[in-house]
């Protein structure tokens, strides 16, 4: 019996990393994640800025004098929110609030601290 335990703790755990949430991130509620991103602009460490418009129009830049790449983005219920561009390209990613700021989560698990969140002008 232990060594079943042990296996399935084993599998259990690239499962957790490989989404890169961590012990102690929170979650968003579907509802609480419309909130936060919905009419708001997400500033970066790397300097890269989301725009999140409330009719689910998204775009993003790699810094503030950089062409705007469009898409369209829908919060889901797990923390996710889904950007589809309109260049083809399709990404999910996941928000968390981690101590006291928030973090995007990308596919293969890097984490993208928010430095700055605010309304669209």
């Amino acid at each position: 019996m232990r060594f079943l335990t042990i296996c399935l703790a084993l599998l259990a755990t690239p499962l957790a990393a490989q989404d890169g949430v961590r012990d102690g991130d929170v979650r968003f509620s579907k509802d609480e994640l419309t909130e936060i991103l919905s009419g708001q602009v997400l500033e970066f460490y790397t300097n890269g800025l989301a725009t999140y418009r409330a009719d689910g129009g998204y775009d993003y830049r790699y810094g503030a004098e950089s062409e705007r790449i469009p898409g369209v983005f829908e919060v889901m219920e797990d923390s996710r929110v889904c950007t589809v561009f309109v260049n083809g390209f399709e990404r999910c990613d996941y928000y968390v609030q981690a101590g006291e700021r928030y973090v995007m989560i990308i596919e293969n698990g890097d984490r993208y601290p928010v430095r700055a969140i605010s309304a669209i002008e």
